[in-house]
């Protein structure tokens, strides 16, 4: 009888210190988010998230398979590919 009067407790205080720790950091990463314990470094801006694909209004599209491309015969060479036998 003695243990569960020694050992129940023992184990809830070290379920509290497993799970607190993760409790505050995953409040502290939603209050104040990746780059709260840096207030110094900046988030990332959508100018570095943009991607440098050309602009569609640069290329045409492939009559044979509908895809958008920038250079036709380099499309073609590529992708239409005709085998001569």
């Amino acid at each position: 009888m003695t243990w569960l009067v020694v050992c129940i407790p023992l184990m809830v205080v070290g379920v509290l210190a497993a799970l607190v720790p993760l409790g505050v950091a995953t409040r502290h990463q939603h209050r104040y988010g990746h780059h709260g314990s840096r207030p110094g470094v900046q988030p990332a801006t959508l100018g570095s998230l943009t991607s440098t694909a050309p602009i569609r209004s640069e290329g045409v599209v492939c009559p044979t398979c509908s895809a958008f491309v920038v250079d036709q015969t380099a499309h073609d060479d590529s992708v239409h590919v005709t085998v001569a036998v």
